[in-house]
Formats: C-alpha cells, sequence, structure tokens
C-alpha cells in the first residue's frame, strides 16, 4: 500500500515559517550564551550600554525609533501615489496652509512638478512654488477626505 499525502501551499508556508523561527530562536539562544561567556558583558550595566552604544554608531536607533521620520517618509509614498494616480485621471487636490497669506490653498494634484524629500513643489503661473509637508492639511479625492494631518 502507497501513501500519497499532499501538503497544502498554506501549510506548506507555515512549516517554512516554523522552520525560520526556530532558526531565529536558536541563533539568538547562541548569542546570548556568547555574551555570559564574555567576563565584562556579565554586568546589565554594561550589557545596557554597549547595546545601546551599537544601536546608536550604527544610525539604528535613529531610523527604527524615529516616529516623525517614519510619518514623513509614509507622507512622502502617498503623496507620490496620488500624483501617479492624478496623471491616470483621478481628481486629488492637496490643501496646504498658505502662511504668508495666512489662509488654507488648494492645488490639484496634477499640477504637482515632482515630490523632494520634505517638500511638494507645484507649478503654478510658470513659478515653483516649494510647500513644506508641515504645511499640508488634507487631501481630497472628488470631495472627500482621504488624508489629513
Amino acid at each position: 500500500m502507497r501513501w500519497h499525502v499532499h501538503i497544502s501551499e498554506t501549510d506548506k508556508h507555515f512549516l517554512v515559517s516554523l522552520v525560520y523561527g526556530t532558526g531565529i530562536i536558536i541563533f539568538w539562544r547562541g548569542v546570548w550564551g556568547i555574551a555570559d561567556e564574555v567576563p565584562i558583558l556579565n554586568s546589565v550595566y554594561v550589557s545596557f550600554f554597549v547595546g545601546l552604544l551599537i544601536l546608536t554608531l550604527t544610525g539604528f536607533i535613529y531610523r527604527e525609533f524615529d516616529p516623525l521620520g517614519n510619518q514623513v517618509k509614509k507622507l512622502h509614498r502617498f503623496l507620490h501615489t496620488i500624483a501617479d494616480e492624478a496623471e491616470k485621471g483621478k481628481r486629488y487636490v492637496v490643501e496646504y496652509y498658505d502662511g504668508i497669506a495666512k489662509k488654507s490653498v488648494l492645488v490639484a494634484a496634477k499640477d504637482i512638478h515632482r515630490i523632494d524629500e520634505k517638500f511638494v513643489v507645484v507649478n503654478k503661473n510658470g513659478h515653483e512654488h516649494h510647500i513644506p509637508f508641515k504645511r499640508l492639511t488634507r487631501v481630497f479625492l472628488d470631495k472627500k477626505i482621504v488624508w489629513k494631518q
């Protein structure tokens, strides 16, 4: 008698994830054991400061724990998305607060010339206007708010 076993893709994915997870746990168990063998790391204070120093020098702590930086990245991606969709005919409108005129201004997303790291550049009457992300207040799609600060 022959057994024929069929494993679904979902079950295969689960089993592979289980193997990966097990590998990660065993790896970190080894790192923990090695750290116990290093005499200077026996002090929890030294371990804490060495770990913090590594995270700081590599820049990891700034990339991962900067909540405002992540918001800017999300907004940057979102603005690229609406600019691309505006080229395809969707009617997005961006609202920003003009600090000089002291009022809110609406700009069609199709008028966005480019999106810099922290600015939206709009062509208006033959001139480039740089709008800082912090001045953006809302984005509309067909008069419905899809994003707000």
